[in-house]
């Protein structure tokens, strides 16, 4: 005979359906109302740009924002150590470990050091819509690794994580909901602050609450059990437990640490415009990187340009440059690419593209040289 699922967990698969079901609900809303552009471009025009940008209080939020959840999340180490360290203390342990793993696991793993980087969705700033280069993505829409780091919104996780105290409901009722409810607050205040400046869309501050409230929904009911501890006293940590946490933890720190410095994605788009003098018979382009993809083409414009896609894995201190030097005389017109990239790259390509007026395409020969 099936034992019957416990209430507490039953509980919980019942807040996750919810909690997710409502993401993609409202996401799927916005996106076929485009709503993440229509509500963008409110706070942006062709002469001022993001013009609420760099203005109190949003940079303000911006440069500070993030303070008050790292200082939750500090004290909620502080009283984890305190709860495995003194007998007095250990009714905070789990508790705490909640708040902190929420902040690490949500914020530090699945949005900064896995989505953001790797979904590939570019800012509001940096479609073309908004005078960047790129085309916009909808949220749900994985794109290049590094091309946008738009999809969650870190700085609104840290303003969300307040919401985690809403699980301390049972025991500590007033800190629940008075903080929980400051988390929310504090949180769409944040978001605000992020759209307003073209640093995100709605729907990535959207599921920088979902993520933070799922995580620790997860690690509520089925992690830490907490439900169960509520029934009854905390009891003492066995030694095998009390190594996990000293050492477990920082062994966690330590591979998020890795994942989000050592392996980086990268992606750039350089664009670059030059000239071609009648009577230019040949267009020599000479790039000291062996180019993945090079593709001419030829559009309905006056002058030439040269694109270039570079993107790649690297640390975070990694950085990447592009000097164009000219030669523009006929017959010959020779344009020369320096790629500079900086710091320590696992993987790095280019893509060329070369856009030439139309009226050139059967005047003017391109030949691609490598410098060795």
């Amino acid at each position: 005979m099936d034992r019957p699922i416990p209430h507490h967990r039953r509980n919980g698969w019942i807040f996750l359906a919810a909690v997710f079901g409502s993401l993609l609900v409202v996401t799927g809303l916005f996106d076929y109302m485009d709503l993440d552009r229509r509500i963008s471009r409110l706070f942006y025009t062709a002469s001022s740009g993001w013009f609420l940008n760099g203005t109190p209080p949003w940079n303000w939020l911006y440069r500070y924002g993030t303070v008050p959840g790292v200082v939750l999340t500090a004290g909620s180490l502080v009283l984890l150590a305190a709860g495995v360290a003194r007998k007095q203390y250990r009714h905070w342990r789990r508790d705490a470990l909640l708040i902190f793993l929420t902040a690490v696991i949500g914020g530090g793993l699945i949005v900064n050091s896995a989505l953001k980087p790797f979904w590939g969705r570019p800012r509001p700033g940096q479609i073309t819509e908004f005078g960047g280069q790129w085309e916009y993505r909808s949220p749900l829409q994985p794109g290049t690794p590094g091309k946008g780091q738009s999809f969650p919104c870190g700085h609104c996780t840290m303003g969300y994580i307040f919401v985690t105290l809403f699980f301390l409901r049972r025991r500590y009722p007033r800190v629940a909901y008075l903080g929980g409810s400051f988390g929310i607050l504090y949180g769409a205040v944040v978001s605000v602050g992020r759209i307003v400046d073209g640093g995100h869309f709605p729907t990535d501050t959207l599921w920088s609450l979902g993520i933070i409230l799922l995580v620790a929904g997860v690690l509520y009911y089925f992690i830490l059990k907490i439900p169960d501890s509520e029934a009854r006293p905390e009891r003492t940590l066995s030694p095998a437990r009390r190594r996990l946490l000293i050492y477990g933890l920082p062994v966690l720190l330590a591979l998020i640490s890795a994942a989000f410095f050592t392996r980086r994605p990268f992606y750039e788009t350089y664009v670059r415009p030059f000239p071609v003098p009648p009577g230019t018979r040949m267009l020599q382009i000479v790039i000291n990187a062996p180019p993945d993809r090079f593709h001419v083409s030829y559009r309905p414009m006056d002058s030439g340009r040269v694109i270039i896609h570079a993107s790649g894995f690297g640390w975070a201190n990694a950085s990447h440059g592009l000097l164009m030097e000219e030669d523009i005389s006929s017959p010959v017109a020779r344009i020369v690419l320096t790629v500079q990239p900086k710091g320590y790259f696992s993987e790095l390509t280019h893509q060329v593209d070369v856009n030439l007026p139309e009226a050139l395409k059967d005047a003017v020969t391109v030949d691609l040289q490598e410098i060795p």
